[in-house]
C-alpha cells in the first residue's frame, strides 16, 4: 500500500468515527421517546428536542456523506 493509499484510509477512518462519535449523543437523545412515560422534550414544546436531534443527525449524515465522496474523488 502506497502512502497516499494508507493517508487516504487513515482520513475516511477518521472521518467515520468522528462521524459516528458525533451522532451518538444526538442518537441517545432522540432515544429518549422511546421509553414509557417519558416526554423526551420541553413541557411547552413536546417534539423540540426530536426535531432538533433528527435535524442535527441529518447533517451529520449529510456533511459524511459529502466528505467521503470528497476524499474518494481524489481531492485529498
Amino acid at each position: 500500500m502506497t502512502t497516499a493509499a494508507a493517508a487516504l484510509e487513515r482520513a475516511i477512518m477518521d472521518l467515520d468515527t468522528a462521524a459516528l462519535l458525533g451522532s451518538l449523543y444526538w442518537i441517545t437523545q432522540a432515544s429518549g421517546y422511546l421509553y414509557p412515560g417519558a416526554d423526551g422534550g420541553m413541557p411547552d414544546k413536546p417534539y423540540g428536542q426530536l426535531y432538533l436531534s433528527t435535524g442535527t443527525l441529518c447533517l451529520v449524515g449529510f456533511g459524511w456523506w459529502t466528505e467521503r465522496k470528497r476524499l474518494r474523488s481524489g481531492a485529498f
